[in-house]
């Protein structure tokens, strides 16, 4: 791990990476910390500096949400490379009523217990970009809507209590009852249990089928009893189709924060020029 001291010494190399990217000095300097501190290499740092870089510039986040956004992305293994996360992140923010620093927040929150459920760095995207563009709340409400969901999931089958935040109580055995009484499997026929998307989205696919009464059972046992908005809106967003649409947007979006910001570079020199 490199120390402040040994980072400070990088100056010149920080100011040169900075002028290149386009962002200020104290920006990159923090995040360079920030990264360093993971104990990951040069080469590693400048990679993921490119990438946080030109993410902030053309989704418009600030350089620290931008770091914290690669840095869950890639510690909890839901990406691969610091690229698509950036990617997804960008297309979401650009083709839908939401924008990219509202499901960072989520994914901050969220993007943990979305690992440890086994949804998808693109599951989790689309499933916020439902939540905030179809409600008045912001990212960090909605990842701590999410957050709740996966970690309540992940006790379905057990008989341990699962206490809401009005410390009401139900056990994972109950939610998997439920699930089961509309047809709703927890586990592939080779007894592998299914990730929370895949079972929220085959019950999205009964919502609008259920009664009010039973549509809130749904909501309090998986959600906890203050959430059935948002959890309303995740059913909703499934059973129309959102979800599918954001997803869609999410596995295509390959390259798009490049172009975004060659874009950006291009009208910035120009606009220099005119000068």
């Amino acid at each position: 791990l490199k120390t402040d001291d040994q980072i400070s010494k990088l100056g010149d190399s920080l100011i040169d990476k900075a002028k290149e990217l386009k962002i200020s000095v104290s920006e990159i300097t923090q995040s360079a910390a920030t990264l360093y501190r993971q104990g990951l290499s040069d080469q590693e740092v400048e990679e993921r500096l490119d990438v946080i870089s030109q993410f902030s510039k053309v989704s418009g986040t600030k350089v620290d949400a931008a770091t914290k956004l690669i840095t869950v992305a890639m510690n909890t293994g839901l990406v691969q490379d610091a690229q698509q996360a950036a990617d997804i992140v960008t297309a979401l923010g650009d083709n839908a009523a939401t924008n990219a620093a509202e499901i960072e927040k989520g994914i901050e929150k969220a993007g943990a217990a979305a690992a440890a459920d086994g949804t998808s760095f693109a599951e989790l995207s689309a499933m916020l970009t439902a939540i905030t563009s179809t409600t008045q709340i912001g990212g960090n409400v909605a990842g701590r809507t999410l957050n709740t969901i996966f970690g309540r999931m992940n006790k379905i089958g057990s008989n341990e209590l699962i206490y809401d935040e009005n410390g009401n109580a139900v056990s994972g055995s109950t939610i998997a009852k439920l699930l089961e009484s509309e047809g709703i499997r927890m586990y592939d026929e080779n007894g592998n249990k299914r990730s929370s998307f895949q079972t929220l989205y085959a019950l999205s696919q009964k919502w609008e089928g259920l009664s009010d009464a039973k549509q809130q059972q749904f909501a309090n046992a998986i959600a906890g009893t203050r959430q059935y908005s948002n959890f309303a809106a995740i059913m909703q967003g499934m059973a129309e189709g959102k979800v599918d649409e954001y997803l869609s947007l999410a596995e295509g979006s390959n390259g798009i924060t490049d172009k975004k910001f060659e874009i950006y570079t291009k009208s910035l020199n120009a606009s220099l020029t005119e000068l």
